[in-house]
Parts: C-alpha cells; sequence; structure tokens
C-alpha cells in the first residue's frame, strides 16, 4: 500500500514538473529514478 502511495504522489510531482523548467525536469527524472530504484529494493527484499 506504501508503495502505491508513493507512485500517486511521484506521478502528481511528475505531472506538476512538466510546466516548469527543464532544471527542474531533470531533477524530476533523478527523482524518479531514485524512486524507482527504492521500489525495486523494496519489492525483491
Amino acid at each position: 500500500m506504501k508503495n502505491y502511495i508513493l507512485q500517486i504522489l511521484f506521478l502528481t510531482i511528475s505531472l506538476t514538473g512538466f510546466s516548469q523548467t527543464k532544471t527542474i525536469e531533470s531533477d524530476l527524472m533523478d527523482l524518479k529514478m531514485n524512486v524507482e530504484i527504492h521500489l525495486l529494493q523494496a519489492v525483491t527484499l
């Protein structure tokens, strides 16, 4: 359930990020990579 909430939260951040500058967009891409890595680690544990 926690992972599901994180995914919704990130999706919201992503959608709002597209209307911002490229710098913020790249920061969000980095954040997305970190979140995906953490989610993968959580699933494999």
